[in-house]
C-alpha cells in the first residue's frame, strides 16, 4: 500500500520530501511535511537533492561559457544506487523517479531558466557533476566545434604565416606546436590572436582555396574552416572581431557548422576574369574567352584542374583587358584542395583555347565562393 510505503521510507531511509515524491505519487501532506525535516539525513539521496551549493556552482561554472545550449550528467556513489535498487526489488516497485534522473532534471530546469540557455541532446557542452568520490566535483565536457569564417580581402594581401623561427615549421612550445610564426598574416591571426579572444584551443585550419593571394575577394568573403576541441565563447559576432584584425582584411561571417563538413562536395564561385593578351583585347579576344573552360594549378608534378567549367553571363573590355562575369564550376573537391599547392613557386595558369604566349596575366576577383557547409 501507498501509506506502508511511505512510512518505510520515512522511518528507514530518513527519505527527504524530494526523493519522497520520486517514489511516491501524491504522498499525503503528513508525510510531505515529516519528509521536510530529513532535507539533510536523507539516506536515498545523501541530502544533494536539497544541497543548493551544487546550484551555485553548477551556475558559476556554466556562466564562464557563452553557449546555445547545455545538458547535465551525473555521476553518483556506489551507496545512493545500491540502497535505490535494494528498495526498488524488495517493493517490487515500477513507477519511480531514479535518483540520477531526477537530480539531473531539477539542475537543468534551474539552469536553463536562471541562465537562458536551453537544454539539448546534442548540446555545445556537458556538465558533469561527479559524486562517486564523496566530493562535490563538477566539470565541463566540450562539444568540438566547426566554424566556418569568411573574410574580405585585397589582391596579393598576406594569407598564409611563415615557418616558426624557432622549431622550422616543425612545432615546438613557442608557436603553440603549429610550426607557424606570430607575424601580420591572417593564418597567424586565426590560429594565436583569435583563440585568445574566443577562450578557444589553437585551432586546426581548412583552407578550400588555399594561399590564393591572386584574387581579390569581396562579397561574401574569402572563406575559411576553424576547428576547436575547446571554445568557450562561441557566440561572437564578426563585427566585434572585426576591430582586431590584421590589416587588407574584413570579416563577413563567423559561425558555428552543425554536424560536419561535407569535404567530398564540389562548389561553385561567382567572379570576375579578366586576362590580358600579348595581341591586346577586341571582339575575337572576346569570343576566345567565352570558351574558356578551364583554369589549372601547375605544381611540382603536375597540372590539376582547378575550375573545370565557365557560365559567363557577360564578356567585356576593361582597362584593356578581356573580362567576363559568371559561375564557375570547380574541377575538383575540397578534400583534395587541401595542401592543393605544392610550393610557393606553384602558379594558376590559363590554357586553351588560348594559344601559348598569348596570355600575359590574369585577375580573378571572386564575390561569393558556394562552399557546402
Amino acid at each position: 500500500m501507498k501509506e506502508d510505503l511511505e512510512d518505510l521510507l520515512l522511518e528507514s531511509f530518513k527519505a527527504c520530501d524530494h526523493c519522497l515524491k520520486r517514489f511516491v505519487k501524491n504522498p499525503s501532506m503528513n508525510s510531505i511535511k515529516r519528509a521536510k525535516k530529513n532535507r539533510k539525513a536523507c539516506a536515498l539521496c545523501g541530502g544533494l537533492m536539497s544541497d543548493r551549493e551544487i546550484i551555485s556552482k553548477s551556475k558559476a561554472l556554466l556562466k564562464q561559457y557563452l553557449v546555445r545550449s547545455f545538458n547535465v550528467g551525473v555521476r553518483l556513489p556506489e551507496n545512493l544506487e545500491k540502497t535505490e535498487e535494494k528498495i526498488v526489488l524488495e517493493n517490487d516497485i515500477t513507477d519511480y523517479i531514479p535518483l540520477r534522473k531526477a537530480l539531473a532534471n531539477s539542475l537543468r530546469k534551474s539552469l536553463s531558466k536562471s541562465l537562458k540557455i536551453k537544454v539539448s541532446s546534442s548540446p555545445d557542452v556537458n556538465l558533469i557533476l561527479d559524486f562517486t568520490s564523496g566530493s562535490k566535483s563538477m566539470y565541463v565536457i566540450e562539444k568540438k566545434a566547426i566554424f566556418k569564417a569568411s573574410f574580405i580581402k585585397e589582391r596579393n594581401t598576406r594569407l598564409l604565416a611563415g615557418p616558426c623561427k624557432v622549431c622550422g615549421g616543425k612545432g615546438c612550445p613557442s608557436c603553440s606546436w603549429t610550426g607557424k610564426e606570430k607575424d601580420e598574416s591572417l593564418e597567424s591571426w586565426l590560429l594565436f590572436e583569435l583563440p585568445a579572444f574566443l577562450k578557444a584551443s589553437v585551432p586546426k585550419l581548412i583552407w578550400p582555396l588555399k594561399d590564393m593571394s591572386e584574387a581579390n575577394f569581396y562579397g561574401n568573403g574569402y572563406p575559411v574552416y576553424l576547428i576547436f576541441s575547446s571554445i568557450k565563447l562561441r557566440k561572437i559576432a564578426p563585427l566585434v572581431l572585426n576591430q582586431f584584425l590584421p590589416n587588407n582584411f574584413r570579416m563577413v561571417s563567423f559561425y558555428e557548422i552543425k554536424g560536419g563538413l561535407r569535404l567530398s562536395s564540389q562548389f561553385t564561385i561567382d567572379a570576375k576574369l579578366c586576362v590580358k593578351l600579348s595581341h591586346g583585347c577586341d571582339e575575337e579576344a572576346l569570343k576566345t574567352l567565352e570558351r574558356l573552360n578551364k583554369i589549372k594549378i601547375a605544381g611540382r608534378e603536375s597540372k590539376k584542374v582547378w575550375i573545370k567549367s565557365f557560365f559567363f553571363s557577360s564578356v567585356f573590355f576593361e582597362k584593356e583587358m578581356c573580362c567576363g562575369m559568371g559561375r564557375f564550376d570547380s574541377g575538383i573537391n575540397l578534400y583534395n584542395l587541401f595542401g592543393l599547392r605544392e610550393t610557393e613557386k606553384d602558379k594558376i595558369i590559363l590554357e586553351k583555347p588560348f594559344k601559348p604566349g598569348d596570355v600575359l596575366g590574369f585577375t580573378l576577383d571572386v564575390f561569393r565562393v558556394n562552399l557546402p557547409d
